[in-house]
């Protein structure tokens, strides 16, 4: 076993230990605490509330851990019951929690019998497993699927992914990235995003959180603003869930964070919120919804700036 991953037959790779321990609830079946759930709950609760005073539509989507999708593909006795999501959800009991919340760990379970939903040396959902919580996610809203998504163009290529990139010498995997239509076009990038860029820090883990950008659709099926707070399971560009809300709504705005900047959300009125986190963080942190973006942005480029280009990046 490499450091906090481990390699099973047909090179499977999966993240294990780490701060953000997967064993621990899907092997050693730890329990969420109970501060924890509980904060969770209420979040959702108060998110959907504020929303829904102000006419906006609210929903949670938890990224689910690689493990509880292809358990079959390791030789542990996988506790997909005991999943975080999982323990999270059998405690939401009021209409607003529930409306605001969607797991797609069965659906995801049940779509890799037709595709391969994760790569084998990513810890992330790939396009099929994007655009099947993007399905999920549609139905949820009771709104349009845009099915030419699948008939997007793809770009193939062998590439180092984020558990590759732990082994010596790395492991690469032939992927493909999907093109967002030319129906799409980038129209905002910040500071952080335009930094990294012309860098060549686009995979720099600093220069994550407070990324934002804002997608615009000439032609949408559904004529709504969404604004997006996730992570690399979004992506602020536009290969995964990112780009296929990009590819529907009128107008997506993706903010790198787990909480929720009330401020930019006065700002420009979205129709939907939708906030978006993996599943292995949710046992770590209840995100207090006190972030601000321009405050963020502008302590990061304080430390970054001056740092020259980095020579190489992983996807």
């Amino acid at each position: 076993m490499v450091k906090d991953i481990s390699l099973f037959d047909d090179a499977w790779v999966f993240l294990l230990e780490g701060s953000n321990s997967v064993r621990d609830y899907y092997i050693d079946n730890i329990k969420v605490s109970p501060e924890n759930v509980r904060g969770w709950c209420d979040l959702l609760e108060r998110r959907k509330q504020k929303c829904s005073k102000n006419n906006i539509r609210y929903c949670h989507i938890s990224a689910p851990e690689k493990l509880g999708v292809y358990a079959e593909k390791t030789d542990l006795e996988v506790l997909i019951e005991n999943s975080p999501a999982s323990q999270i959800e059998r405690a939401l009991t009021s209409d607003f929690g529930v409306e605001s919340w969607l797991n797609p760990l069965s659906y995801l379970r049940a779509q890799k019998n037709q595709f391969q939903v994760y790569s084998k040396t990513d810890s992330h959902w790939n396009f099929y497993g994007a655009f099947s919580a993007y399905q999920l996610l549609q139905a949820k809203l009771g709104l349009p699927v845009n099915s030419r998504i699948l008939d997007c163009s793809r770009e193939e290529s062998w590439t180092v992914m984020d558990l590759g990139a732990k082994f010596d010498p790395p492991l690469p995997e032939k992927v493909f990235y999907y093109q967002v239509s030319d129906n799409v076009v980038r129209t905002y990038s910040n500071a952080i995003v335009d930094f990294k860029e012309n860098t060549n820090r686009q995979n720099d883990a600093g220069l994550h959180t407070g990324s934002y950008v804002v997608f615009e659709n000439k032609v949408p099926i559904v004529e709504h603003t969404v604004m997006l707070f996730g992570d690399s399971f979004s992506e602020y560009r536009p290969h995964l869930l990112t780009g296929m809300l990009a590819e529907t709504y009128q107008k997506v705005h993706f903010i790198w964070s787990s909480n929720i900047d009330w401020a930019l959300v006065e700002k420009f009125k979205p129709d939907i919120v939708l906030t978006e986190l993996a599943e292995r963080f949710m046992p770590r942190i209840v995100p207090a919804d006190r972030f601000s973006l321009a405050n963020y942005e502008k302590q990061v480029l304080e430390q970054y700036l001056g740092l020259p280009a980095a020579v190489g990046s992983i996807v």
